[in-house]
């Protein structure tokens, strides 16, 4: 739980929502309902795990922004609280209303729990990639639900589609890309986007889009068949394309 102040509005609240929803209370001492209402607030945060911050600010102590963000929706009385995702306020509710219902609101602004954990091994995959350990990168790709589709994937793609095309050489955004695309299981897609940064600099970021792109080759490369002495295995033939695009990109 965080105290929104005027010194701290901007970093924990308009900052800290765009990587996590944050749901401010604003209360105040005199407040009955206020104070109803506050604990129930803290135990769902608890419960959520993560998967959104609770803020308080007091009215009384913060006026500005309690009026302003009032006046935006309509509001006359508190407690009042509003959600906030992105860097901007998206919705509220007012009263101390009963657990259930803060549930159901919550569960529209907030990321699934399998999201949330899906999330994480990605971001612990990169990690190991930028660090170089490839085999630690494919486990933890191996170990994401890619059932589960990346949260609001098609608008950020949009917005990458957009900095690379302004950009060619912008090889974050290109990588950025290629980690949705992966998300979603657009394997050749994803490699596809790897090998553009891999065309115009090998060696970015430590050489990042080859680990990524060998540890996506590892993840999609069927099982080996056994087969009979002198025979020779099966080759499939997506994962045989892109080892033959690898190596001529890499040898260049």
């Amino acid at each position: 739980m965080i105290d929104i102040t005027l010194e701290n509005f901007q970093s924990e609240l308009i900052d800290g929502s765009m990587t996590t929803p944050v749901l401010l209370d604003i209360w105040a001492e005199w407040c009955g309902p206020c104070k109803q209402l506050g604990p129930v607030l803290e135990k769902l945060e608890t419960e959520y795990a993560g998967r959104f911050t609770l803020a308080k600010l007091d009215a009384d102590k913060v006026p500005q922004i309690s009026q302003q963000l009032s006046q935006m929706f309509g509001v006359r009385s508190i407690p009042f609280c509003v959600m906030f995702k992105d860097g901007q306020p998206v919705d509220g509710f007012v009263g101390a209303i009963p657990a259930a219902e803060i549930r159901t609101f919550l569960d529209k602004h907030v990321p699934a729990a399998e999201e949330l954990e899906a999330a994480a091994e990605e971001e612990a995959a990169q990690t190991a990639l930028a660090e170089g350990d490839t085999e630690g990168a494919l486990e933890k790709l191996q170990a994401i639900d890619f059932a589960t589709p990346a949260t609001g994937a098609a608008p950020v793609l949009a917005e990458l589609d957009a900095k690379i095309a302004a950009t060619k050489r912008d090889f974050q955004a290109r990588f950025d890309r290629a980690r949705l695309l992966m998300a979603a299981q657009r394997w050749p897609e994803a490699m596809d986007e790897l090998l553009e940064i891999l065309m115009r600099d090998k060696a970015w970021n430590d050489e990042l889009a080859r680990k990524a792109y060998i540890a996506v080759l590892e993840i999609i490369e069927p099982p080996k068949v056994k087969v009979a002495d002198g025979q020779i295995p099966p080759v499939d033939p997506t994962v045989s394309t892109y080892r033959r695009r690898l190596s001529s990109v890499v040898l260049s």
